[in-house]
């Protein structure tokens, strides 16, 4: 083969890892940030040992081992593309060709197993089993001589489905000699005969022995996209044995890979197009904002992706208030009442977290603890969450459960990228209570254990207690008004409304002393004197245009950024 015959044939290879890497670093990378925050992969040889031990646990294993690498998105984009690369360059080298074609046909299983990574719940582990499956097919193959190459192949069954699950399957019809088809039919039944074994000695159903333990987060679903990239496999496999393709003249042959290139890569963008899941790669992207605290990077998306969902709207609202912006520029964005603040609590392993970071700001710690508690335990595949165990630390810190704490930072401890902040927290404990400023602060302004119970709709109360006990709690403030203001329930704003507490009163407040004032039938002239003229003014006109029946698109562009607004069209 030419040089530059040699070069041509690796370019669908390089174009399917380059494109890979680009589409997960730029317009995915909190679908991988994801994938991290939702396990806790410790260094010990216990945690091996547990994983590892289940069918299809060491693929597993290796998985969750990459994944933990996922904290930095490009990091975890190099590994998919790098996972998919491999696919692809075992398929070809599997077919016996060395065919252009052959090399581009090769990357359809590839490609079907990336539209299996678009899905938020599949995990890494599948790829590594593939790749495992395929590396062991290679290498049975190249066994020399015929009894010992099918006593490797007959034997490797067992361990290949111990090790990697059923896609050990891909082994038996990729690594064996159909010529001597009694041999493939002992592997068949040895697989065959694995998961009911497996059975007898793990407590799964034998439906989940037979479609994968750790190939998707849900453990009810069967993962068929990644089953489709497996069946994919076996077609290409099966069509490029075909003697008949080897005989075809170089001219058509070029021919026939122009048109295979266009139809995959095509074929590939559009469904790739059609199954990401962009609207929530957004909802992600909040939440990961939220972890790093960057409160300024929330405020700031909203001009070019509004939040209009309770999670999002939920970050959003949590951002003001760590920048102090609430009071005054909460209504400039879209607001769906109490639910944007604080969301009603549901099982689940992904929404409790925003509200239970707001809880932790405002001192309701024991309401963080529940919350973040509930939301590791929902986590389908039953893993841990590395940043759930560090808010649960610090809860129990905050708490004075040092006991309780220990056990989680221990872990934290035994892991690559939270030792060194796990380390810090113990020696903080070891030297003094609350040796840490930040947690100093959430054991100063926290109510007295009296947040305990409550009732998600009535969060309020728990807000005035806060209050009663620590006035000095701005961010409590903040959200027992916000509070009052989304319900429209101007009754317990005044109640709760200081004049004094903020000078000069925040725009908002101002809004609903307003609204408050004509309400109760008084004229506008007798506002009091923390209102600015401009506000006055401008809730003037509003009642004109409101007086005039003007449209609501109307009202919006000019009114938009207003309580009033809010309350007569939300």
């Amino acid at each position: 083969m030419l040089h530059s015959d040699r070069i041509i044939c690796r370019i669908p290879s390089l174009l399917l890892f380059l494109s890979t890497f680009l589409f997960l670093g730029l317009a995915y990378p909190s679908h991988l940030c994801y994938q991290e925050q939702y396990q806790l992969f410790e260094w010990t040889w216990g945690y091996f040992a547990d994983v590892a031990s289940v069918p299809g646990g060491f693929s597993d294993w290796c998985g969750r081992f990459l994944t933990q690498f996922f904290i930095c998105p490009w990091a975890g984009a190099a590994i998919i593309a790098l996972l998919l690369y491999a696919v692809q360059a075992l398929s070809f080298k599997l077919s016996g060709t060395a065919s252009l074609l052959s090399r581009i046909w090769s990357l359809v299983p590839a490609c079907i197993l990336l539209l299996f990574f678009l899905d938020d719940k599949a995990l890494v582990g599948a790829a590594v089993a593939f790749v495992l499956v395929l590396t062991a097919s290679v290498a049975v193959r190249a066994v020399r001589g015929k009894m010992l190459g099918s006593a490797a192949y007959v034997a490797a069954v067992p361990v290949l489905y111990f090790l990697c699950g059923p896609l050990s399957v891909l082994f038996v019809i990729a690594a064996g000699d159909w010529k001597r088809i009694y041999t493939v039919l002992a592997a068949l039944l040895v697989l065959l005969a694995c998961p009911f074994a497996s059975s007898l000695l793990f407590h799964f159903p034998l439906w989940r022995l037979f479609a994968g333990i750790h190939y998707y987060r849900y453990q009810t679903d069967v993962p068929v996209v990644l089953w489709l990239s497996a069946l994919s496999f076996v077609l290409y496999q099966a069509i490029f044995s075909i003697p008949a393709l080897q005989a075809v003249k170089e001219r058509k042959m070029y021919a026939a890979c122009a048109v295979s290139f266009v139809a995959v890569v095509l074929s590939f963008v559009t469904a790739v197009m059609k199954n990401a899941e962009f609207s929530n790669e957004e909802i992600m992207l909040c939440d990961r904002l939220v972890r790093s605290e960057d409160w300024k990077g929330i405020i700031s998306r909203q001009n070019v992706h509004p939040a209009d969902k309770p999670f999002s709207v939920c970050c959003l609202n949590l951002a003001l208030m760590e920048e102090g912006r609430m009071p005054d520029d909460m209504f400039n964005y879209y607001q769906n009442g109490i639910a944007g603040l604080f969301p009603p609590f549901k099982i689940s392993y992904t929404s409790p977290i925003p509200v239970a970071e707001l809880f932790w700001r405002v001192g309701m710690v024991n309401a963080c603890q529940n919350y973040m508690f509930e939301a590791q335990e929902a986590i389908p595949d039953f893993q841990k969450s590395a940043r759930i165990y560090k808010r649960l630390a610090e809860t129990n810190i905050v708490n004075g459960n040092y006991d309780v704490a220990r056990r989680y930072l221990n872990s934290l401890c035994n892991t690559l990228f939270y030792r060194q902040w796990a380390r810090e927290r113990l020696g903080d404990m070891d030297s003094a209570p609350f040796a840490c400023d930040y947690l100093l602060e959430k054991g100063s302004i926290r109510s007295n254990g009296k947040d305990y119970m409550f009732s998600d709709k009535r969060i309020d109360s728990v807000l005035e207690i806060i209050l009663e006990e620590k006035p000095e709690n701005s961010r409590a403030y903040d959200c027992l008004l916000a509070w009052d203001l989304l319900n429209k329930d101007l009754e317990s704003f005044m109640k709760h409304f200081d004049p004094g507490r903020k000078v000069p009163v925040p725009k908002h407040f101002q809004e609903a002393v307003l609204l408050n004032l004509i309400s109760s039938g008084a004229m506008l002239e007798d506002a009091p004197d923390m209102v600015s003229e401009e506000n006055v003014s401008r809730l003037q006109s509003f009642i004109k245009d409101i007086q005039a029946r003007r449209s609501e698109s109307y009202m919006h562009k000019y009114y938009g950024d207003t309580y009033w607004f809010y309350s007569l069209y939300r």
